[in-house]
């Protein structure tokens, strides 16, 4: 997972796929109860869809601690500048918002994402 590397990602290199784009922070209660959710999704739709967490004003060390605890497997980036979440005017975290493989955002859910959702949005995402 990404979040133990130093480096960048830009969405634009995972066009073609459907991207959950999922932000996040390890003391957010919400986000704790929705990262099996975000996990399992991984597991279930493989190469299609990338599960992409973004972590938001979050020490790193927490962050790779909120890792571990779920066992993620999904790419983890650290936002601690907030350079990408004001991109997306967020009001508050959990935020996840379902992107098409060409890049366009079709969906999004403000605050906590469960398995109905995730199916939801990524059948949308698919069929865009």
């Amino acid at each position: 997972n990404r979040i133990d590397k130093p480096g960048t990602l830009q969405l634009a290199s995972l066009r073609g796929k459907v991207v959950v784009l999922n932000f996040w922070a390890s003391w957010c209660y919400p986000c704790n109860q929705e990262a099996p959710a975000l996990e399992a999704a991984t597991r279930k739709w493989g190469n299609r869809v990338v599960v992409l967490g973004v972590d938001v004003n979050d020490p790193v060390g927490d962050a790779r601690g909120f890792a571990r605890k779920f066992k993620l497997s999904y790419p983890l980036v650290h936002d601690n500048h907030n350079i990408t979440s004001p991109r997306y005017g967020l009001t508050g975290l959990p935020e996840t918002f379902f992107i098409d493989r060409t890049g366009k955002l079709v969906v999004h859910v403000a605050g906590q994402v469960e398995a109905p959702d995730i199916q939801a949005g990524v059948e949308r995402a698919l069929r865009s």
